[in-house]
This record gives C-alpha cells, sequence and structure tokens, in this order.
C-alpha cells in the first residue's frame, strides 16, 4: 500500500523520451532504403538520380557563395558611401523650377505632379499640411489645414493630378496651364486655418 502511493507520486510516472528528431530519422531511413532499392533494381537511374542530386547541391553550393559575394560587396559599397555627403532634399522651389522646364518640354502630366509637389512642400513650410513621402495625395489633401475655400481648390488640383497622373486623362498646354494658375494662386493666397 505504501509502495503504491510513493509510485504513483509524478516523479515517479515513466513515460518514453520525445524525440524531436525521430520523425526526420524516420524519412531519411525511408529515402535511403528506397534509394538502396533502386539500385537493386535499376542500377542505371540510380546513378542517374545521383548525377542529378550532386549537379543540384553543386548549383545551390555555387548561388549561395554568389549571393554571399553580393551581400558582402554591396556592405562594403554602403560603408565607403555613408561617408559621403547625402544629396540635400529637394525643396518646393526645385520642384517648381522642374514643372515649370517639363511644362515647356512638353512633358505636361510630368510637369503636373511637380507642380503639386511644389505646392504642398511650400504649404507644408507655412505647416498648412504635413508632408510625409508615402502619403497619397489625398491623405496629404484631406489632411490640411486651410480655410474651406482654400481646401476645397487643394482638393480640386488633387484630383486632377490624379486624373491626368493617374487616370489617363488626356493632359495638354491648357491644362497644364490651368493648374499651374490655380496652384499658384492656392499657393498665394492660402493661409493655415
Amino acid at each position: 500500500m505504501v509502495l503504491r502511493a510513493v509510485f504513483a507520486a509524478p516523479r515517479y510516472r515513466w513515460r518514453a523520451a520525445h524525440d524531436p528528431l525521430a520523425r526526420l530519422r524516420e524519412a531519411l531511413q525511408q529515402i535511403l532504403d528506397w534509394m538502396w532499392g533502386l539500385h537493386l533494381v535499376h542500377p542505371a537511374a540510380y546513378w542517374l538520380l545521383l548525377a542529378v542530386l550532386l549537379t543540384v547541391s553543386i548549383a545551390l553550393l555555387v548561388h549561395i557563395g554568389y549571393l554571399l559575394r553580393q551581400a558582402v560587396a554591396s556592405r562594403r559599397t554602403e560603408r565607403a558611401t555613408a561617408g559621403a555627403e547625402a544629396v540635400p532634399p529637394r525643396d518646393a522651389r526645385w520642384h517648381l523650377e522642374t514643372a515649370r522646364r517639363l511644362g515647356a518640354e512638353g512633358r505636361f502630366p510630368d510637369a503636373i505632379a511637380h507642380r503639386w509637389l511644389a505646392l504642398v512642400l511650400d504649404l507644408a513650410r507655412r505647416h498648412a499640411v504635413t508632408f510625409h513621402p508615402s502619403k497619397t495625395p489625398m491623405e496629404i489633401a484631406s489632411e490640411a489645414r486651410l480655410s474651406a475655400e482654400a481646401l476645397a481648390e487643394l482638393r480640386a488640383l488633387t484630383t486632377t493630378l490624379y486624373a491626368h497622373l493617374f487616370g489617363g486623362a488626356p493632359c495638354d498646354a491648357a491644362a497644364w496651364l490651368a493648374f499651374e494658375r490655380g496652384a499658384s494662386d492656392l499657393s498665394s493666397h492660402a493661409a493655415p486655418a
């Protein structure tokens, strides 16, 4: 009776040890058994399979070596350019000049995109909008802190931007000039709300 009570304690319960690699060993043993059977039944197929497996293994090793080499070379390039001066961020003036140059060249959709960005950067400088490159144009326009009239104008310009740049609406010199005039008017009259 006492012995049964003692051996009933949890520390005396014996269980088979759990082997996490048992399934892997079983699968590997089955593959080896299958290959040995193939060797006995079809020796030519066995040697062909070994040649294919060896070729694939060599190709994988070469590819891994190539990737490691590229990664190391990339790190070296990053370190070499880390000390170099970074390109200064482009401001509203740069985008405005680029927009006007592209408009003169007849590249109207690109000109509209740069003109919109010049407008938004100018409004961000005056704390009327919060600009971040990850935001979409409509997000920026909807979060603007402008008067109701200026906000409506910014949203109209943003809708025009979408129509010409992403919607495939035809964009000619008249559309570019109208967009430029609207952006200039908004830039000169808009004040944070």
